[in-house]
């Protein structure tokens, strides 16, 4: 089937916003950069736990959303900009205690990213939801996943996502094999070397993880932590959301079309 006019546009929608990061998001990117020194000289300790923190955290989560979004339930799409007020609320509560003490910060720290992640989740798996997707199986769910290793082009950017479909191929490679071995969601334990789905799942922690240290950086400088927290959830959660768009207009288009064929027209798009 050829693909129409109307589809080819939104192609060429979603195309631009996966490639070209948003104002506030390649800001991010710059003062990422800038501190990346701050990172660096973030204690050893502080570094090991956002790593584990995250890699828990991107473990549970969709499971998490899963139980209040019943299987059948009518879908009303909920407005994105609930989750944003939300997850800005929780940043800048973060920032302002991690000027306090270590254990603190920490604590305060590690509870907005759990809770930013899981608003960010739900919002991702809300517009996969309104785009077709199937979020009780498990190419849904990672694709839910794979969103938080989207980041688009920029010079800013480390080269952030150099071939989108490169990585599609990937972890679709991935799902594949956990399909054959009868999988039917997400496992409990992501990053076991065992698991199918675990070099797949390492990726997206690290990129995810990157991201979540300079946040961390940022939010120890004290009483401009708070103002940072809730600046960076919001264009954490907006960028996300953008992605989602994109990532899942894509792959509703696949369903439709076929992947070679929507693949094809993807790379023939020049912006």
């Amino acid at each position: 089937m050829k693909i129409t006019l109307k589809d080819e546009i939104l192609l060429i929608k979603a195309k631009q916003d996966m490639m070209n990061v948003s104002f506030l998001m390649k800001g991010f990117n710059f003062i990422g950069n800038k501190i990346e020194s701050g990172v660096e000289l973030l204690p050893k300790k502080i570094q090991t736990f956002v790593i584990e923190k995250t890699t828990s955290i991107l473990e549970q989560v969709v499971k998490v959303n899963l139980k209040t979004m019943n299987k059948g339930k009518p879908f009303k799409k909920p407005s994105k900009l609930v989750y944003k007020t939300l997850v800005t609320s929780t940043g800048v509560a973060s920032g302002f205690l991690g000027a306090g003490t270590p254990v603190i910060g920490q604590a305060a720290f590690a509870a907005d990213l759990a809770l930013t992640t899981k608003f960010i989740m739900r919002t991702i798996m809300d517009i996969a939801r309104g785009r077709g997707e199937d979020l009780h199986t498990i190419e849904a769910q990672f694709h839910c996943l794979q969103v938080l290793a989207l980041g688009g082009h920029s010079k800013d950017d480390d080269g952030a996502d150099s071939s989108y479909y490169a990585s599609r191929i990937a972890i679709q490679t991935s799902i594949n094999k956990a399909s054959e071995l009868g999988v039917q969601g997400l496992l409990k334990s992501l990053s076991s070397s065992s698991n199918p789905l675990y070099i797949a799942f390492s990726t997206i922690v690290a990129r995810f993880s990157s991201k979540v240290s300079e946040k961390a950086a940022a939010q120890l400088i004290p009483v401009v932590g708070g103002l940072t927290g809730g600046a960076i959830n919001y264009t954490f959660i907006s960028h996300f959301q953008k992605m989602a768009e994109a990532h899942f207009t894509i792959r509703m288009l696949e369903r439709k079309y076929g992947m070679e064929a929507v693949q094809e027209k993807y790379t023939t798009i020049v912006l």
